[in-house]
């Protein structure tokens, strides 16, 4: 381990580049989200897209663009009609993953604009935050599976409805 340990220290020092550095990586997920919109929380089917470049082999530039339509029943309560809710949103962030081995955990971040229309009401568009937490499987240098769960919601106003919650199964192709 010593041996691993110190061959991990002398090629860091040397310099040499790393998975991820100097790369380009975009990435696809077919998700599972949920919102909570007009006092309902519908989920259904969505998509995202990531496109990042790698600064090292920890730090990477990213863009994401998110959207799922989420079916929701009547409520006749709240006098709010059955319909589709919709969600649109676009995000600019970093990631940083602990990239020591062929399974690398990460966390990203970001803010962007998070775009909800509902059943019957209005349309909001506000300013969003991002907060991810996922993992890559290395399957080689070029590409990788794995999952990621991405939460959203608004600023300045923490507890503004909507908030968007997405997980799901990632698959990304990398190259320079």
């Amino acid at each position: 381990m010593r041996v691993f340990l110190c061959a991990l220290a002398l090629a860091a020092a040397a310099g040499t580049a790393r998975a991820g550095e100097d790369q380009w990586q975009l990435t696809l997920m077919p998700a599972y989200a949920v919102v909570d919109f007009d006092a309902r929380a519908p989920s259904g089917g969505g998509a995202a897209a990531e496109l990042g470049y790698g600064l090292s082999d920890a730090w990477t530039v990213r863009s994401t663009v998110v959207v799922s339509a989420h079916a929701a029943d009547a409520d006749k309560d709240k006098m709010l009609p059955a319909g589709t809710l919709t969600v649109l949103g676009g995000f600019a962030g970093v990631r940083y993953a602990l990239d020591v081995l062929r399974t690398v955990p990460y966390i990203d971040v970001g803010l962007g604009f998070l775009w909800a229309r509902g059943a019957g009401s209005s349309s909001s568009t506000n300013l969003s935050y991002e907060a991810a937490i996922g993992f890559d499987r290395l399957q080689s240098p070029r590409w990788s599976w794995g999952l990621q769960v991405a939460y959203h919601g608004f600023l300045p106003n923490y507890s503004q409805l909507p908030v968007y919650l997405y997980a799901g199964p990632t698959f990304a192709l990398r190259w320079d």
